[in-house]
């Protein structure tokens, strides 16, 4: 699950790299700025990812238990979220084009690597990571508001369908007394009509 960057002090970067020389280097350079977490053997990282809110894995390619983009192409499975940068002391065009395609790749990097062109591409793919956060919130937010609508829209209709019904029973009733009074009216008339007739003949004597 994706973790907003602003619920933290710091974001979280892991760094895979045979060479514990280059670990030590990279956490000294990114230490101040991010919680920087180091290994020396791949196959230790999955179990920490699983465990911790990661941000970004930055790992070498070419290790001795497995490559680096076989790594990120793993955790990638469940954590899709996590923005992966790859380095690489060696590697051929395919190499590249592979560990872009199976490990998910923001970024690939020759070693050795200028550190204002590290820090560049690190601060890039967090705040291209912390934007696919923000739009996959909004949209969360957009299909709650437009379910909220329907459901708003189906009761209205409910309600207006509701109301018509009720004039045409109360329309139903008012012409079944017009036509009630009418009659009874008619009635009146023909009765006061005879009455009068009567008084007539009587009168005539």
């Amino acid at each position: 699950m994706m973790q907003q960057a602003g619920s933290r002090d710091k974001q979280t970067i892991v760094i895979v790299d045979d060479e514990q020389p280059i670990l030590t280097e990279l956490k000294i350079l990114l230490g101040r700025t991010y919680n920087i977490h180091t290994f020396v053997n791949p196959e230790e990282v999955e179990p920490f990812v699983d465990q911790n809110e990661v941000d970004m894995i930055i790992s070498d390619e070419m290790m001795p238990e497995m490559r680096g983009s076989a790594l990120l192409a793993l955790i990638h499975e469940k954590h899709p979220d996590i923005c992966n940068i790859v380095l690489s002391g060696q590697a051929e065009k395919d190499d590249i084009v592979r560990a872009v395609n199976e490990g998910h790749i923001f970024s690939f990097l020759y070693k050795p690597v200028e550190r204002q062109q590290l820090l560049h591409v690190i601060q890039n793919g967090l705040e291209n990571r912390n934007m696919k956060f923000m739009l996959a919130e909004q949209n969360i937010k957009l299909k709650e508001y437009n379910e909220n609508l329907e459901q708003m829209v189906a009761e209205k209709t409910t309600q207006l369908v509701k109301a018509y019904d009720r004039l045409k029973m109360l329309d139903a009733d008012k012409m079944s007394f017009l036509i009630y009074l009418s009659q009874e009216m008619d009635s009146s008339l023909d009765r006061i009509q005879k009455l009068a007739e009567a008084l007539l003949n009587y009168f005539a004597f």
